[in-house]
């Protein structure tokens, strides 16, 4: 048998090669077929099972030995025409070489740029537990990528309700929230977060942070409280980002009112804000016009010895856009005193400040100032 199976690679390679020195030729899927039904007649009591699994076994060892050093160089669509058109014959070959992931997650790209191959959920799925078992994830991020530009939306529902290790599909399932939030499809991304709880998978909290940025960025405020308050209720511990990307959303809202409270939460859990915190809020201030803030913030910053060259920047910037020019130099006589380097970003504010109050000289004094820094 195994003579045979030699015999039927060796011919297959004639049959297999594009061109030669006479005439140009391209394999016969009959002439491949009718190899691997030859290798069973010479033996009496093997079984069709015997020779699919030879088929399987001829795609895998000729994937592996043409991949090379470079991937895709020696592969053709003549050569693989049967797994462009038949997906389970694909997942089967797939799984007999899961132990080259690299390998196999090539060749399933090759694939995809092949203008007839045949889509299959089931295929897709395949692929990404080769590579969410090898903790291959930014690889599985692309093959999701395309899975959901193809439109294969319902494999979250594949994944909850099919027979697979559940390990596995919550990676999966915490990988698609995450392309679904990357293309900001907020829809999808919040139909995917309330599967992922109501059956018991719960999301990393780095991805349910990432889907509070976009729906912050959305100006989906109430949507972000609900996602917030749905995360806290089934035990998923926010992080400083939460709690920062939440403050943010209150300020750009207007809900000045869920500030303390979020702050109190910070505590109770013993989240210690960071600088970020503190300057998203003096950000958020100016945004939101509530300049009351400012001076708390910045005190509470100094007591904390955390201010910065960012967090002067935004004050500077803040309060010259609000034409309270007084402060905007006392800070940026500040800024200067405490030995920070000052950038076009620490001058430019003052320049446009003042022409808009037509105060020209005095946006000629802060040019003059910066060229000479």
């Amino acid at each position: 048998m195994i003579l045979c199976l030699r015999l039927c690679l060796r011919a297959s390679r004639c049959f297999f090669s594009t061109s030669t020195a006479n005439n140009n030729r391209t394999v016969s899927l009959s002439k491949l077929r009718f190899l691997f039904r030859f290798s069973t007649l010479s033996h009496p009591d093997s079984s069709s099972s015997s020779s699919s699994t030879n088929l399987e076994s001829y795609f895998a060892h000729l994937i592996v030995t043409c991949h090379g050093d470079t991937a895709n160089r020696h592969w053709s669509s003549n050569q693989f025409r049967l797994l462009l058109t038949d997906p389970d014959l694909l997942i089967r070959v797939l799984n007999m070489i899961r132990e080259k992931p690299e390998i196999a997650y090539h060749f399933f790209r090759w694939l995809q740029r092949q203008r007839d191959v045949k889509q299959s959920l089931q295929a897709f799925v395949a692929m990404l537990e080769i590579l969410a078992e090898k903790d291959l994830m930014s690889k599985a991020f692309r093959i999701a990528e395309r899975c959901i530009d193809l439109g294969m939306h319902e494999i979250d529902e594949l994944l909850i309700d099919g027979k697979f290790d559940k390990r596995i599909a919550h990676k999966l399932l915490d990988l698609f929230l995450w392309v679904y939030s990357d293309k900001s499809m907020v829809d999808k991304c919040l139909l995917s977060f309330e599967k992922m709880i109501r059956k018991g998978f719960l999301p990393n909290v780095r991805n349910c942070n990432i889907l509070l940025k976009l729906l912050r960025d959305k100006k989906m405020m109430d949507k972000a409280r609900e996602v917030y308050r749905t995360m806290v209720e089934h035990g998923i511990v926010p992080t400083v980002i939460t709690f920062n990307t939440m403050l943010d959303s209150c300020f750009k809202s207007g809900d000045l009112e869920q500030i303390p409270e979020i702050v109190s939460e910070m505590e109770r859990r013993n989240v210690v804000p960071t600088v970020i915190t503190f300057n998203t809020m003096l950000d958020s201030c100016f945004k939101a016009g509530d300049l009351q803030q400012v001076p708390k913030i910045v005190s509470e910053m100094e007591r904390r010895k955390i201010v910065t060259e960012v967090t002067y920047n935004i004050l500077i910037n803040g309060f010259s856009k609000k034409g309270k020019m007084e402060e905007a130099r006392r800070f940026h006589g500040d800024m200067r005193r405490c030995g920070f380097s000052l950038s076009a970003c620490s001058f430019n504010p003052l320049i446009e400040g003042y022409c808009k109050q037509g105060l020209f000289d005095e946006a000629w004094g802060v040019r003059d100032e910066m060229l000479n820094e």
